[in-house]
């Protein structure tokens, strides 16, 4: 004896409806709060060194995998932060925690990879807390935009610009040879050829 499968009317329901009922089990998205590491309030133009992020959905990533180059970490922040910040103002420090700790509420804590042995082949699976094993050490006061240092051997006061998400997307594997482009200032000089 055969059975008939039940087949829904769909000419005569409305295909919104439909979906809302295929997709009704989905939860809210919800957001988390991230203490940022900085402290960076001023520089962001927030009252609290905090921000809210969600987890990654399926659509991001596809954008990100539509992203060109360096631009994927920010296109995935952009999409996946709350407040009204350009991820690309994010100092690294803070940028380098928000990804980690996007990727803790996508897909969890722990990180698994393998490593093979170069003599005998063997290959060991590892395991990794992101989150324990990445301790964060928040700032005590909020974080400028410059700091100064003595050069030791030379004994001259430099001012020095952190890096931003930004700077970091467009120079991308040319940063070592752009250091120069993050000194402000040199035993009192800010001329660029000077400061190069």
């Amino acid at each position: 004896m055969s059975q008939k499968h039940f087949q829904p009317d769909i000419e005569n329901q409305n295909v919104d409806d439909i979906v809302s009922q295929i997709l009704g089990g989905i939860p809210e998205v919800q957001y988390v709060e991230v203490n940022l590491p900085s402290q960076a309030t001023a520089l962001y133009g927030l009252e609290n060194p905090v921000l809210h992020i969600r987890p990654m959905t399926f659509a991001d990533e596809k954008a990100i995998v539509s992203a060109k180059g360096n631009k994927i970490l920010n296109t995935l922040l952009s999409r996946c932060i709350e407040e009204d910040i350009n991820p690309r103002s994010l100092l690294l420090v803070d940028m380098l925690y928000i990804m980690l700790y996007l990727r803790t509420i996508s897909v969890g804590n722990e990180y698994e990879f393998e490593i093979q042995c170069s003599k005998c082949e063997t290959k060991a699976v590892t395991k990794v807390d992101v989150i324990k094993s990445f301790p964060v050490k928040y700032a005590e006061e909020p974080t400028a935009a410059t700091f100064k240092f003595t050069l030791p051997v030379l004994g001259k006061e430099v001012s020095v610009k952190r890096a931003t998400s930004g700077e970091m997307e467009d120079l991308g594997n040319r940063i070592l040879d752009e250091l120069w482009r993050f000194v402000v200032e040199i035993d009192g000089h800010t001329n660029a050829k000077v400061r190069a």
